[in-house]
């Protein structure tokens, strides 16, 4: 009531924004990653995949100053803090499954506090990310409507 749906919105893309932005200590983090690839012994195919996953995360952090700036600028900063959320939190997952598939049962299994737990421990994390600050699916919707321009959703 009286732009209660205005308020919603600018309070859920803050927190898009924030969540995208922000290094959770229960979530892998890219300075961690880049750290355990350089630290590792990685066949041409797993070197390739980790420079996507690294790109990607320098991607993130891009599109979340661009959603901060056109907050400042008084601009709508949805459509990009929704890229910026689905691309971080898919950046964080791979992150972990690059790692769990490097360490195998030593993640799934391992100490939490040890190395290869510690992944496990971001694997099974990272995928409550896609659910808080709206699920990976409304992300979706809102690019598709708000940035490509196509119908809403019945």
């Amino acid at each position: 009531m009286n732009r209660g749906w205005e308020v919603s919105r600018n309070t859920l893309t803050a927190e898009r924004v924030s969540i995208g932005s922000s290094d959770a200590n229960f979530l892998a983090t890219l300075p961690q990653f880049v750290e355990f690839v350089r630290d590792g012994h990685f066949d041409q195919v797993a070197h390739h995949r980790a420079g996507q996953l690294i790109a990607e995360g320098h991607a993130v952090k891009v599109l979340n100053l661009r959603s901060t700036l056109l907050t400042i600028a008084g601009g709508d900063p949805m459509p990009s803090a929704a890229i910026s959320k689905l691309l971080s939190m898919r950046t964080g997952q791979g992150y972990a499954e690059f790692a769990v598939s490097t360490f195998g049962t030593d993640a799934a299994i391992g100490d939490p506090d040890q190395l290869p737990g510690k992944w496990g421990e971001y694997l099974l994390a990272s995928r409550a990310t896609t659910i808080y600050g709206g699920t990976s699916e409304v992300q979706l919707n809102i690019i598709a409507e708000r940035l490509l321009g196509l119908p809403r959703d019945p």
